[in-house]
């Protein structure tokens, strides 16, 4: 019996979630309701407040379980080269534009029109880390070498950022491993040498 407790509260929760997500396509964040989740999950308002406090509170657990994903998938991929390469760098963009297809709906509502708070720094964060990290562990940075660190941390990854967010938007319509190849392209010629390749 506890079982089926467990798996009725479990649909209902992804109920919830998905109605949010599938509002945030049709309208902005401050114009959703409580009434209108608990209208396109086909609950009531008392079903949704055993779950959650309220909208914000929604919004910040599909974050939560979202990035949560993402930090699964970038531990899976190993630097696996003596010093941080250019095969490192292309797992590291695999892994995060495979965890970004698996949560698709979320990406799109919450860095399209939703701007949904804190997720894109959050998300910027998760990805600058698990560089920063994995170049710490291949290479020997002190006193002004980490200034540099950061600086091409803070490059790599903002660039990641907005690229996703190209990507993301439906109206582009570009391709993942269009996406994967340029970037790849990106960071082992430079912008300057690849540009030079279409003048």
């Amino acid at each position: 019996m506890k079982q089926k407790e467990d798996l009725r509260i479990t649909r209902t929760k992804k109920r919830i979630k998905d109605a949010l997500i599938q509002l945030l396509q049709e309208k902005s964040y401050e114009q959703i309701t409580i009434q209108d989740i608990a209208d396109k999950a086909m609950i009531n308002r008392n079903t949704f407040y055993l779950h959650y406090l309220d909208k914000a509170d929604l919004l910040e657990k599909i974050s939560i379980a979202c990035l949560d994903d993402l930090k699964a998938c970038l531990n899976e991929s190993r630097f696996k080269s003596e010093q941080f390469s250019p095969d490192d760098f292309l797992e590291i963009i695999e892994a995060v534009f495979q965890s970004i297809e698996q949560n698709l709906a979320v990406y799109q509502s919450f860095m399209g029109k939703c701007e949904c708070p804190n997720f894109k720094t959050l998300l910027k964060t998760i990805i600058s880390d698990h560089i920063s990290q994995g170049i710490q562990r291949k290479s020997k940075f002190k006193g002004k070498n980490l200034i540099t660190l950061k600086i091409h941390t803070e490059y790599m990854t903002s660039g990641l950022v907005g690229v996703i967010n190209l990507w993301l938007d439906k109206e582009n319509n570009i391709s993942t491993p269009d996406v994967l190849d340029t970037l790849y392209q990106i960071y082992l010629k430079g912008n300057l040498e690849l540009l030079k390749d279409y003048s």
